[in-house]
């Protein structure tokens, strides 16, 4: 066995799991980077005058996502109030990939609604009597998804 040739090897493998480690702690950090400037972009939002009671459980969610894991996967939980009522929806991802769409929670006399094919769900709070959109597929869209 030729110890310079191992050595080589070794050398070469540890650079390449390092750059491996690397790259998902970029990934990692691209996400939390996107849901910090999303969250920003909802505390901004917040100190406009003219929110109904909709739009401030919309983008105080937004402004608070709790993170957490599910298995291995980083998941966001997003908490909308309105009184003492509480929606509670769930963006999981694979890397930097969206992998689901939960709604966790929808509280009673509240309506969820999605039309086939859309990627935008719709909530109605009639005792507010407002309503608020959210894009399933993209949690850095405001609102209803593009296009829809």
């Amino acid at each position: 066995m030729d110890i310079p040739k191992v050595r080589i090897g070794l050398a070469t493998a540890l650079v390449f799991f390092g750059a491996l480690a690397s790259t998902a702690a970029s990934a990692a950090g691209d996400l939390e980077a996107s849901w910090q400037a999303r969250a920003a972009a909802a505390r901004e939002r917040l100190g406009k005058p003219g929110l109904d009671a909709c739009d401030k459980a919309y983008e105080s969610a937004f402004a608070k996502p709790n993170r957490s894991a599910v298995g291995k996967h980083p998941a966001y939980e997003l908490r909308f109030n309105i009184g003492k009522r509480q929606m509670m929806a769930v963006y999981e991802f694979d890397g930097q990939s969206l992998s689901a769409f939960l709604l966790v929670r929808l509280p009673p006399g509240w309506l969820a609604y999605q039309k086939a094919h859309s990627k935008t769900l719709s909530v109605l709070v009639p005792t507010s009597k407002c309503a608020f959109d959210i894009c399933t597929s993209n949690p850095f869209v405001d609102g209803a998804c593009s296009g829809e």
